[in-house]
């Protein structure tokens, strides 16, 4: 038998299946003590939703938003909002108005009909 069939043929289904099992550990991981060496991975789920514009009075026209943040991290890492549109890493930092979705900046550089 070959070294070339030995690496080919034992190694690697073996190294395929360590990555395999070290990715979802890393996504299923809660405990303290191994998340650190995943640098805090963490599933999109653990992310929640977040309501803006919870204060809202009545006879106000606005009513309150629901922020779906863990579908939006299925989808994009987190520098895609928070580095490249400006959304700061602070919950509730953002004042977040209409015109400025509707002038394409926050949340309109992607709702604004073409995109999402």
């Amino acid at each position: 038998m070959s070294r070339k069939f030995l690496y080919s043929g034992v190694f690697l289904p073996i190294a395929l299946l360590a990555g395999i099992l070290i990715y979802q550990k890393a996504y299923a991981v809660e405990s303290k003590e191994i998340a650190p060496t995943f640098r805090g991975i963490k599933s999109p789920g653990s992310y929640g939703s977040i309501v803006l514009n919870r204060n809202t009075g009545e006879g106000q026209d606005m009513k309150s938003v629901v922020f779906p943040h863990w579908l939006h991290r299925t989808k994009f890492t987190c520098k895609v909002c928070h580095s490249d549109m400006g959304f700061p890493m602070k919950a509730g930092a953002t004042d977040i108005k209409m015109e400025d979705i509707f002038e394409g900046r926050l949340c309109g550089k992607c709702h604004n009909g073409n995109i999402a």
